[in-house]
């Protein structure tokens, strides 16, 4: 080993680095923040904000750092930080600064202010603002009451020993229910002390909202005023106008966040305003306006509101790259034989008793096939109701004010200073035509605020659902009078229901209860046969004593072959063939039995508009209307020799189409999302193979070519969650947002108790339309704060097994699900989603391209040759268009009423839940009791008249 010299040089020492100061180490902070492109705001922002807010996926260390200083374990508290944000000199403006007068104020949006002392200070009085008008009436009464035991001690204990009965020796005081003392001394105290000081007031203030809320009379206000009861009328009036304004100031909030956002769902509104004493310049007129909802939208990212992005999508113009091929492919055709298998269970599991153990199986099942999105259990949407304008939505240039008295005048974003973001405006079918319009006639505007292409029109599905209803129903229906068992017609006569007064848009309750009644019965027979029992119920009750259940899975085997042979499109072309020639897989037993052989007769009506097969020489049956169902005699023949089953196609088709919507209907209150989407892109073949409503198929392509090709994830997922709303948050409760607003528009109604006032007024613009939702809420309020348990507006379920009963006898004798060579009776029922594809096949789709393209894109558009002698007869051809060159252009067009769409026979529809025991309709949107109300003539949702007073349908359960 060799000895180092002593001349070698010595290793050198490591030294450690100085410890940096705080201040190196800030700075050595910002310049990492520097280098990732990140600000100080944009960091905490990041920090703090939940995914659900449209934040970051939290890893584990953020999932435990953050909460840790959230919570008050850190070393320094939340409230340490707000206080230095608070106090330090640079969050403080200048005194020439106009923001310097903005601290704790309540007019100016807290988001909107740039200085942190005044934006924290306005935030806190804004929260403290919602908070006492949240508690205006939930536990007002145990407020009033501790005060006044603490306050008033000897005068509480003296009235409530006069309030309380004397006891006999040995008895025991019980508990008062129907009027306990404590709430009577509460009450009166509170007149007494509201009598020496009128500001003292405020239980007083929440019995007077309640008079308004349940539309008391002026005079009950006078009286109850003098007694000390309640405050006076125009107190509170001004009190629903600080209120509305609380409202409006949330919304202003939010439009003015650069990291939330809203969407708006808008209808129009009408009464009727009928002059007594008619004169000159006193004619009865129709009060038109517009009436809209404003909600908060969540669990989306900032990037679903990106304008810019949007935009540079669109220019790429991938809608145009649709083809008729491409169509079909983007409904999932193997999740939809996988939701009619579940269905065809879902049928059984409701009927029969004995099997009740597996419907928790099942609902797992339904989940698991579920597409996405699906809206979590806890989601909730908040809403503020809009100031209503009277503005008519029928004219193009007065739905251009009407939006821009929302989006300008009420959330603030004017042209100076608008967030350029994308918003959604949704509603039904002629408010979803009318804003496309608008853009279409916007577009030459130099300015994207002009041009409005911050819209986003969204169509709303309640009014869609309905639509879909009536083109069910008319195609399925035949005639009331025709011994055709295979016809929804004869089963509803058979069954007591009412003819619908017109086919094509029956009333909405009554007709889905007897779509429901009339597809269940039918699915229930096919179960019998496959089963083969005579009885389902006795077959079923066997089996149980026996202890031979089937188990779900078993179940689901059956149900795969009755979906195949009774509900697909494939066996109800095959029903028409001779029966050797069907695949066993699709074909349903023979009959059993001699069954004479019914030939066609004069008993089909022209009101199915249905057509048999080409291929088979039938000719097609004229369309008609119920009113003329009666001379309808025209009838088709089946060409020589036919060996098939009309009756038993005619079944098949119509169940093909009824298990979609009753998935549809199933779906919505679930918040399933990705379900609705699937049945809607197939709805679109239905309404381009039936001619029913031809609008909503130019609306269903729309509505697919945004979603499908001018959305990034990102959009498409909010796109997708605006389709829904659930304003109570509460599990199970979710609907469409055109119906949430028709509910609103029936309360903005009811609340109307002047009939000749128009509805920019100050009354019904001020008072009342912003306040809808609280002036449901509030009596409510009040009957819990007393310990009133709240009425159900929800009644039992009234079962049909009566109807259903009676149904499967007819079908059983009419041996209706076997087949039978050779049966027809000149009707038939069009397989309207077979023929859609085909229609767009054969140039549907192109045509509405190339007009979509027209209309839509006139800067790209080249000038035809035959119009170019007009644009050398210009003499400034670089002028540019502005907006007052366009008035004429916008004033020209005007909104036709589709008379497709029609009065509705009834109220506005229920929404449709589901339980354990089926299917459950809430007619009311949130749940208050609507008996009683009446309303003029109204012209109604999509601009149609509706006949004097109509009444609200109790709820009703489905069978």
């Amino acid at each position: 080993m060799s000895v180092p010299s002593a001349t070698s040089p010595k290793p050198p020492t490591l030294r450690r680095a100085p410890a940096l100061t705080d201040t190196e180490k800030l700075d050595e902070l910002f310049y990492l923040l520097k280098r990732f492109g990140w600000s100080l705001g944009v960091t905490l922002d990041k920090l703090f904000r939940r995914q659900a807010d449209g934040g970051l996926s939290w890893s584990d260390r953020h999932n435990v750092i953050v909460p840790k200083f959230l919570s008050g374990q850190a070393t320094h508290t939340a409230s340490e930080i707000v206080q230095h944000m608070y106090s330090n000199s640079s969050s403080r403006p200048a005194s020439s600064s106009a923001e310097s007068r903005l601290e704790f104020s309540l007019d100016v949006p807290h988001g909107s202010i740039k200085h942190a002392r005044p934006a924290l200070s306005s935030w806190a009085a804004s929260i403290c603002r919602e908070k006492v008008w949240k508690d205006i009436s939930n536990g007002v009464v145990e407020t009033v009451q501790d005060v006044l035991q603490g306050e008033c001690a000897l005068l509480w204990g003296l009235m409530v020993a006069a309030g309380k009965k004397s006891l006999r020796e040995g008895e025991v005081r019980a508990v008062r229910v129907y009027r306990p003392v404590e709430p009577v001394v509460t009450g009166a105290i509170s007149s007494l002390m509201f009598c020496r000081n009128k500001s003292a007031n405020l239980l007083q203030l929440c019995r007077g909202l309640g008079l308004f809320a349940s539309r008391a009379e002026e005079s009950t206000y006078r009286v109850g005023s003098k007694f000390g009861q309640n405050s006076s009328y125009s107190t509170v009036i001004s009190a629903l106008e600080t209120l509305a304004e609380s409202g409006q100031d949330w919304l202003r909030s939010l439009a003015a966040s650069e990291v939330e956002w809203l969407m708006f769902i808008i209808d129009n509104v009408q009464h009727y305003g009928r002059q007594r004493d008619a004169r000159f310049g006193r004619e009865d007129i129709m009060f038109k306006g517009v009436a809209g909802t404003g909600v908060k939208l969540s669990g989306a990212t900032i990037l679903a509101w990106a304008l810019n992005r949007w935009n540079d999508l669109r220019r790429k113009e991938l809608r145009y790259s649709l083809t008729a091929s491409d169509l079909p492919h983007r409904v999932d055709f193997n999740w939809l034989e996988t939701t009619y298998q579940l269905n065809w269970v879902d049928v059984l599991l409701l009927a029969i008793p004995e099997l009740d153990h597996l419907k928790s199986e099942l609902e797992h099942r339904f989940v698991s096939n579920t597409k996405q999105p699906v809206l979590p259990d806890d989601y909730h949407t908040p809403i503020q109701p809009l100031r209503s304008n009277a503005c008519d939505p029928a004219k193009t240039t007065e739905m251009r004010t009407a939006l821009l008295d929302i989006f300008a005048m009420q959330l603030g974003q004017t042209a100076e200073n608008w967030q350029p973001r994308v918003v959604f405006v949704g509603g039904d079918g002629g408010t979803y035509e009318m804003l496309l319009r608008v853009q279409k006639y916007l577009q030459t505007l130099p300015t994207a605020y002009e041009r409005m292409e911050w819209l986003v029109p969204i169509l709303q599905l309640w009014h869609m659902k309905w639509t879909v209803l009536g083109r069910i129903i008319f195609c399925w229906w035949g005639s009331s009078r025709t011994s055709d068992v295979s016809s929804l017609g004869n089963s509803a006569i058979a069954a007591g229901k009412k003819v619908p007064s017109k086919l094509k848009k029956p009333d909405f309750r009554s007709g889905t209860e007897m779509l429901f009644l009339v597809g269940e019965a039918r699915m229930l027979d096919c179960w019998r046969i496959t089963l083969k029992t005579d009885d389902l119920h006795a077959h079923f009750a066997t089996l149980k004593a026996e202890d031979r259940l089937p188990t779900l899975n078993e179940l689901l085997l059956h149900a795969l072959m009755l979906h195949r042979t009774y509900s697909s499109r494939k066996s109800s072309h095959l029903a028409l063939e001779p029966y050797e020639t069907q695949p066993a897989a699709y074909r349903a037993p023979r009959a059993v039995g001699w069954m004479p052989q019914v030939h066609p007769g004069p008993s089909a009506s022209k009101a199915s508009g249905s057509k048999p097969s080409r291929r088979k020489g039938a000719a097609a049956a004229p369309e008609t209307t119920m009113e003329d169902e009666s001379t309808s005699t025209t009838v088709f023949e089946e060409e020589l020799g036919f060996s098939g089953d009309r009756w038993l196609a005619n079944s098949i088709t119509g169940m093909s189409d009824f298990i979609p919507y009753r998935h549809w209907c199933k779906a919505t209150p679930v918040g399933w999302i990705g379900d609705i989407w699937e049945i809607f892109k197939l709805q679109t073949f239905g309404f381009a193979g039936s001619g029913h409503n031809p609008k909503y198929l130019s609306f269903c392509l729309e509505m697919i070519m945004l979603i499908e090709f001018e959305a990034e994830p990102d959009m498409r997922l909010a796109l997708l969650q605006s389709l829904l709303v659930n304003p109570s948050g509460r599990k199970g409760r979710c609907k469409e947002g055109d119906l949430m607003q028709e509910h609103q528009i029936n309360r903005l109604d009811r609340q109307m108790q002047n009939k000749d006032k128009t509805y920019d007024s100050r009354f019904i613009r001020d008072v009342v339309s912003p306040n809808l939702d609280s002036l449901v809420d509030l009596p409510r309020q009040l009957e819990l704060a007393v310990d009133l348990q709240a009425r159900s507006t929800t009644h039992t379920r009234m079962h049909q097994r009566p109807e259903t009963k009676l149904l499967l006898k007819a079908y059983t004798t009419a041996q209706l699900h076997t087949f039978h060579t050779g049966r027809s009776s000149g009707f038939a029922v069009k397989d309207c989603v077979g023929e859609g594809i085909r229609n767009l096949e054969a140039g549907g789709l192109s045509k509405f391209l190339s007009t979509h393209r027209r209309e839509t894109d006139v800067l790209n558009r080249a000038t035809p040759a035959s119009h170019s002698h007009r644009a050398q007869s210009n003499p400034d051809p670089s002028t540019s268009t502005s907006l007052g060159d366009i008035e004429d252009l916008l004033s020209g067009p005007t909104y036709t009423l589709d008379d497709e769409l029609g009065p509705p026979a009834d109220r506005p529809g229920p929404a449709i839940y589901a339980d354990e025991d089926g299917m459950i309709l809430d007619e009311d949107g949130m749940e208050e009791d609507l008996e009683g109300a009446g309303l003029g003539v109204e012209e109604y949702s999509d601009g149609e008249l509706e006949g004097e007073d109509y009444d609200e349908d109790e709820a009703t359960m489905y069978d």
